[in-house]
């Protein structure tokens, strides 16, 4: 049995998701909300993880950026990076438009605000009148969509989408969903190069997968637009950091415009989201999406996260998040590997050559031979494997003599860490817990019940020498029970609002450019 939400596997009668925190017990599945870790982590995970992604094309997709974005973490994958040599690679701020130019933006706000992909679950949330006739395709042209880019296509409670705010959503989904899927689109009959228009829905044989993405697109500015109005209904006040980072992000634009040589952040908005969509379609997009993200994560007191879990114990045990289900941690690591010298694995092959000339010609003893061209595990030679330990030794030396903290230890990661798994990410690694599927020593080292923050240490694995920094831990308990509570907190939330306040859409009002995505 697999997560309706997000795939995982559960074990048979389990209805908790370990992996994402969601009740598939429930008719009506939506996606938890984001991870609630530690403050300064998620600020920090966030700026790193998306410093990648910021540099794909969000309005054009190639085979292999979607590729590179798609590719798991698996220890097979680590062994394979293992083998490269380390390159160093250039940190620099990250700033909230670039964040949100990356397609990670849209992975992340997702996750937020608990909306997921509904219908594909069999939940039918399409807001299309049954009085308007579908189009195969709402594409037109350029100058058609530029023409149409202000008028409305949608409402709810007084709050206006148009065409070239509907281009910044469509775009989003799009580009996020084929990031995501990249390996299962033949399966699931998408053919990225050709029409979208063109093609049946694989969730729903009575759309192509234009309508489906139009439609995702709708209900998902309509999901931002409600958890919006409910922010200001209840007076909710965005943290300072948001607020001057929206403050800033219109020069922070017309910078940005300028430097890709763009006359303006308008210019660059056509560009990258199409002709209908404007610098104001965008800061409206930005404020709205961040604002109901912070608004939709409010982290919950822990006399309400106790009372919830107490009302939903039974629960929540059965599916092994008991109050003595152990810590979930967070780690950095940097992964070194043994590297044998070119002359060094001349001389041992030549060594065993002669062993086994010697061998077959005299059948004499070969004891002295094998003992020159021993090796220890994963073949490389005990000389290689001390120097990996040394080089560790060194690096975490180097560590602890400067300031000797988790952001510089990210930094060392990103230089030095041969795991194409995390050395774009400060080496990090979330949400790991006693059963999750990591090599043994890696693992125990994580779950040591002794561990405190900031500890460090070496590790050896059949992949080489990981440097070691625990970085977060917090009881496995409360950080389900906490997934869980803000999962039906949002369900909750959006079904009362939706009712409260009806979309109207107007289909025939649609006008998009076309997307190419080959």
């Amino acid at each position: 049995m697999k997560c309706k939400a997000c795939d995982a596997e559960l074990e048979e009668g389990q209805t908790l998701c370990p992996a994402c925190g969601v009740d598939n017990a429930q008719e009506e599945v939506l996606q938890p909300a984001e991870e609630m870790l530690a403050e300064e982590m998620v600020e920090e995970t966030t700026e790193e993880a998306t410093e990648e992604a910021t540099e794909e094309v969000t309005e054009e997709v190639t085979e292999e950026a979607a590729e590179e974005a798609t590719e798991e973490v698996t220890e097979e994958a680590t062994e394979e990076a293992a083998e490269e040599e380390p390159a160093p690679v250039k940190k620099s701020k990250i700033k909230l438009w670039q964040v949100i130019l990356g397609v990670a933006a849209s992975l992340i706000v997702l996750a937020a605000l608990a909306i997921v992909l509904l219908y594909a679950f069999g939940v039918d949330l399409r807001p299309r009148p049954n009085n308007v006739a579908k189009k195969d395709s709402y594409v037109v042209s350029a100058e058609q969509a530029l023409k149409q880019g202000d008028k409305v296509i949608a409402t709810v409670n007084g709050k206006e989408l148009t065409n070239g705010a509907l281009h910044i959503y469509y775009r989003m989904q799009v580009v996020d969903f084929l990031n995501t899927n990249m390996s299962y689109l033949s399966y699931m009959g998408l053919d990225y190069t050709q029409p979208l228009s063109a093609q049946t829905c694989y969730y729903d044989e009575n759309l192509n997968w234009e309508q489906y993405f139009i439609d995702v697109a709708i209900e998902t500015w309509r999901n931002y637009q409600t958890v919006y109005m409910l922010s200001v209904e209840e007076g909710f006040v965005p943290s300072e950091d948001l607020r001057v980072s929206l403050e800033e992000l219109p020069a922070s634009m017309e910078e940005m415009a300028i430097e890709e040589g763009y006359e303006s952040a308008d210019a660059l908005m056509q560009d990258r989201f199409g002709a209908p969509c404007s610098i104001k379609d965008y800061l409206d997009y930005c404020r709205v999406m961040y604002v109901s993200s912070e608004y939709i994560n409010v982290t919950p007191d822990m006399d309400t996260l106790e009372a919830f879990y107490t009302e939903n114990e039974s629960f929540l045990v059965e599916n092994g998040v008991g109050k003595e289900s152990g810590p979930m941690v967070n780690v950095r690591h940097i992964l070194l590997t043994p590297h044998e010298h070119e002359e060094e694995v001349a001389e041992e092959t030549e060594a065993t050559e002669t062993a086994e000339e010697t061998v077959a010609a005299e059948e004499t003893d070969t004891t002295a031979s094998t003992e020159e061209t021993e090796t220890t595990e994963e073949g490389y030679s005990a000389d290689a494997w001390a120097e990996c330990l040394q080089n560790a030794e060194d690096l975490l030396a180097q560590w602890k003599a400067g300031d000797a903290t988790e952001e510089s230890f990210a930094e060392l990661a990103n230089t030095y860490s041969v795991d194409g798994g995390s050395n774009t990410t400060g080496g990090l690694y979330t949400g790991i817990t006693s059963d999750a599927s990591y090599v043994e020593n890696f693992l125990n080292w994580c779950m040591d019940e002794s561990r405190q923050v900031g500890d460090t240490g070496i590790v050896q694995t059949e992949y080489g020498y990981h440097i070691m920094y625990f970085a977060y831990t917090q009881p496995k308990w409360l950080y389900y029970t906490q997934q869980y509570y803000l999962s039906d907190r949002t369900d909750k939330l959006l079904t009362a609002a939706k009712e409260k306040w009806p979309i109207e859409v107007t289909y025939k009002s649609i006008a998009m450019e076309n997307l190419d995505l080959t």
